[in-house]
């Protein structure tokens, strides 16, 4: 499993990739889930790992925000920065034709080389998204490298309180059949190690568990640090056990 740290700032980005994060994801956490960083920030992030890392954006990431929400032109500035755009569908439960706008969005960013992240929110019934069989047919439409699961609202309830180990290992065993990796997020804690290294996805992603205070407030350095050794400590217990299981 590897990490996945959302940052607000170039400052916050060099603090992730200083402590071995595997992943960047930049996203204003102020509004909401999926916020939007402004653009300035995005191009400042983006040309300092052009500069000082461009090994790494294949493994960098960007909030767009919410489906219903977003201007394509908004959206094509962001595919000049970063290849990977993860995208809401809160709000889209009872709309008719969604798929079609996202379908157009995927293939306006592929002249940039660019691709969509789909987003399917755990506590579906408070975001109003489409069920997850839509999403995942629809990830499998576009051909998306990466599915994220969160939870779209940020009042404490946790990805586990929604989903249990064996339905994301059911998932992710969907999203391998067509090369989709499993990303997991939403409100996780170093106690739900057990089950994420029982689900085994590709990567985990946090925000709130890597700050001083909350969400909202800034990373602290010995949080990333200590995420990161806990899931490097994890897979390689898990990839023991495996080994032992196989002799």
């Amino acid at each position: 499993m590897d990490l996945l740290v959302s940052v607000k700032n170039l400052h916050e980005a060099q603090l992730v990739i200083e402590q071995g994060v595997s992943w960047v994801d930049l996203k204003d956490p102020g509004k909401g889930s999926l916020g939007s960083p402004d653009l300035a920030i995005v191009r400042e992030v983006s040309d300092w790992l052009c500069a000082q890392h461009s090994h790494r954006l294949d493994r960098f990431s960007i909030a767009l925000g919410e489906q219903r929400e977003l201007e394509l032109d908004e959206i094509l500035k962001r595919a000049e920065c970063a290849n990977l755009l993860k995208v809401g569908l809160s709000g889209l439960m009872n709309i008719r034709n969604w798929q079609e706008r996202l379908l157009r969005i995927s293939e306006s960013i592929a002249s940039r080389q660019a691709k969509l992240i789909p987003v399917y929110y755990a506590d579906d019934q408070r975001a109003q998204c489409p069920s997850l069989k839509e999403i995942v047919e629809l990830s499998q439409q576009i051909a998306a490298s990466h599915f994220l699961v969160d939870t779209f609202v940020k009042d404490g309830q946790t990805l586990f309180e929604f989903c249990s180990a064996g339905q994301l290992g059911r998932l992710k065993e969907k999203l391998n059949d067509f090369g989709c990796r499993l990303v997991l997020a939403g409100s996780l804690k170093i106690e739900h190690l057990p089950l994420l290294a029982e689900v085994q996805p590709s990567m985990v992603a946090i925000r709130g568990a890597a700050c001083a205070l909350d969400r909202n407030g800034s990373l602290c350095e010995e949080r990333v640090h200590f995420w990161a050794s806990c899931l490097q400590t994890s897979w390689q217990a898990q990839t023991q056990d495996v080994q032992g299981r196989a002799k």
